[in-house]
């Protein structure tokens, strides 16, 4: 089973040996919202997953999966609709992947193609809305 994002916190503060309070100091995050994210109450944006994968050493992508990424990516980019379109395309892609026969390389190969072209499509769309086409 994966583990949740507040026990990646947990397990990362504590190899390294850091205090919450440290954490919060080198991530640059209230000691507050470290102890809310290690209770499992979620960042709500990318640049608090950047701040504590910086704060914690570690990629982001320790932190959270790609499919999680590409909503927070979404939300910061193009707002809450962009999140709940992408959150949509992401599940409509699980669906549409249970009980294939595709290894989870194929099917992470597919979802990141899936994702570069719905960036492709939401920049192209915005192109088009400036320029007035």
């Amino acid at each position: 089973m994966a583990k949740s994002l507040a026990e990646k916190i947990v397990e990362e503060r504590a190899k390294k040996g850091l205090t919450q309070a440290k954490l919060a100091n080198l991530s640059g995050i209230c000691l507050r919202a470290i102890q809310h994210y290690e209770a499992g109450v979620l960042p709500k944006n990318m640049k608090m997953y950047r701040k504590l994968a910086k704060g914690l050493g570690v990629e982001l992508g320790e932190l959270i999966d790609e499919k999680e990424q590409f909503v927070l990516l979404a939300k910061e980019k193009f707002g809450s609709t962009g999140a709940d379109q992408a959150r949509k395309c992401v599940e409509q892609l699980r669906v549409l992947m249970a009980g294939g026969e595709l290894d989870d390389e194929a099917l992470d190969d597919i979802s990141k193609a899936v994702m570069d072209a719905y960036w492709k499509a939401k920049e192209k769309n915005r192109s088009r809305k400036l320029s007035g086409v």
